[in-house]
């Protein structure tokens, strides 16, 4: 059997990223994206999670590279180097 979930047809399209890639503090969830190498916290609104991708609902936008290593000690203003993957099929 298959399950198969579709969205209504005036839906957005959604940004997802990896769900690790999410802190919490307190009700707040937040990630860092990597902004001309230096990290940017971003309070974020999430949305659904599928797997191990959850959807931004408000936060971040398309094309904003979001850290998802090193992010036991990284701090908002830290100088970051990344290096960027492209997800394959």
């Amino acid at each position: 059997s298959v399950s198969v979930r579709i969205p209504p047809v005036n839906a957005p399209w959604a940004i997802t990223v990896p769900a690790n890639s999410v802190r919490s503090a307190g009700s707040d969830s937040f990630l860092f994206v990597d902004s001309d190498g230096v990290a940017d916290q971003r309070t974020v609104i999430l949305g659904d999670r599928v797997g191990d991708r959850i959807a931004i609902r408000l936060g971040i936008e398309a094309g904003e590279t979001v850290i998802v290593t090193g992010l036991g000690q990284l701090a908002d203003g830290d100088l970051v180097a990344s290096t960027i993957r492209v997800a394959s099929r």
